[in-house]
């Protein structure tokens, strides 16, 4: 409020007394001036609670978005497992769409192993997730196969991921065209389950075991899907 209006109401205020002291003296007095008083009072409140209305709700959600909320963790999918110097080495594979390097880049294994991740908690079946796999070849990246998941219930009543083995084939850029891996590098593209689970009636895995029919199966990156 400006000095200005505050100088007229309290005008406004010191004619309202007068009244009401003449009122005591000669008797009752035109009242037109104190409604028109109440009337303008009350029209002035209304317009400061318009007027800060705005500056009220940003506050409030300047509040609610500063104040520190916990990050959830993204979910493990599955885990991928080899064998080295005879010690199981397990690596994470989070729910997760950034391009991953595998801290075991480089390093060919006979067999991978895919064991589930998180047994998720929820009213309804997760989405199916799709994780490809690739070697590095040079700079590229090739695509080795594709692990399809999907969540089935176990007996505590959870989500559990179960895994279904799809492979791609290996082709490479090379002089402006793609060309089968195998006719330049010599490696073998047969990807061949070795484990002895059993698909469920959906056809999907409780773990996988897997390697190529010949020479080493290199699993250095990864994108969730």
């Amino acid at each position: 409020m400006t000095s200005r209006s505050r100088n007229a109401s309290e005008c406004k205020l010191l004619e309202l007394t007068r009244r009401i002291n003449l009122h005591k003296i000669f008797g009752p007095v035109d009242t037109s001036f104190t409604t028109h008083y109440a009337v303008s009072m009350g029209t002035e409140a209304a317009i400061l609670r318009t007027q800060y209305v705005p500056y009220v709700l940003a506050i409030l959600l300047l509040l609610v978005f500063a104040a520190p909320r916990a990050v959830v963790a993204a979910p493990v999918i599955m885990l991928l497992e080899h064998i080295e110097d005879g010690q199981r080495i397990t690596t994470e594979i989070k729910a997760s769409p950034e391009l991953k390097e595998s801290p075991h880049a480089g390093k060919g294994q006979l067999k991978f192993a895919i064991l589930p991740g998180d047994a998720l908690k929820a009213k309804l079946r997760p989405n199916d997730r799709m994780v490809h796999l690739f070697r590095k070849v040079g700079l590229q990246y090739v695509a080795l196969c594709v692990i399809r998941v999907r969540y089935f219930r176990n007996r505590d009543t959870k989500w559990l991921p179960h895994f279904q083995l799809n492979q791609e084939p290996l082709f490479v850029r090379k002089n402006k065209r793609w060309v089968p891996l195998t006719t330049v590098k010599g490696i073998a593209t047969m990807m061949v389950l070795t484990s002895s689970t059993l698909p469920n009636a959906e056809g999907y895995y409780p773990s996988l075991e897997f390697g190529l029919t010949t020479g080493l199966t290199f699993i250095d990156s990864w994108v969730v899907r």
